[in-house]
């Protein structure tokens, strides 16, 4: 979303006349970076990259300074999508499902173990969830729902008992 939106908002706020559509776009957008919480250290955490941070770095002298450091950031930002993005690719082509589909997946008994570990801080112990998918586990057109979010003090909170929970792909 941000490799389409920011370019977009760099190109509105350079422009000086911007017609009423544009001007609500703009505002559509602004909107989201400024509504949006995130924690910019949980994506160093999650695939060690900035790529949040980034993203914070390009949307506010977009939007709040007059200076040449606005492209420098939004290219900062578009070189590290496309690196994540191509690692991305590199992964997915070297990935044992590539080119399988849902119905091989039974003939070939393939399942998959989903091993979370993390650190409840209220009994000072570890917990380690596991869970298995296979044969008749595989549904088509859903995704896993985001079961983690930041508090208030930027930690990431894993909610364990929502590892299981579907959503569907839109």
């Amino acid at each position: 979303m941000s490799a389409r939106l920011l370019p977009v908002l760099y190109d509105l706020e350079r422009k000086t006349n911007l017609k009423s559509d544009e001007e609500r776009n703009r505002d559509k957008i602004i909107d989201v970076y400024q509504n949006y919480s995130f924690d910019v250290g949980a994506s160093r955490l999650l695939i060690n990259s900035d790529v949040l941070l980034l993203i914070k770095e390009s949307f506010e002298p977009i939007v709040y300074e007059e200076n040449t450091r606005k492209r420098r950031k939004l290219r900062d930002f578009l070189s590290e999508y496309h690196r994540l993005r191509n690692q991305w690719e590199i992964a997915e082509s070297n990935s044992p499902l590539n080119g399988v589909s849902l119905k091989d997946l039974p003939d070939r008994n393939a399942e998959m173990i989903v091993v979370v570990e993390s650190f409840d801080q209220t009994h000072q112990q570890v917990i380690i969830e596991k869970h298995s998918y296979g044969a008749n586990d595989w549904i088509e057109n859903v995704k896993f729902k985001r079961n983690f979010n930041t508090n208030k003090n930027g930690e990431i909170v894993l909610r364990v008992d929502e590892l299981d929970d579907l959503i569907p792909i839109s």
